[in-house]
């Protein structure tokens, strides 16, 4: 059994954590919000 398959027969609340903290990490680190530049965060 490959590793993804075996991500989907975790319970539904463990999924749903999983996707939320990734949705946040790529909110957070990958810059959806591009027009924010690290200098707004330090002024």
């Amino acid at each position: 059994m490959t590793d993804t398959a075996s991500l989907f027969e975790l319970p539904l609340p463990t999924l749903v954590t999983l996707v939320s903290d990734y949705i946040g990490y790529y909110i957070a680190h990958i810059g959806i919000r591009d027009h924010h530049k690290q200098i707004d965060t330090i002024l």
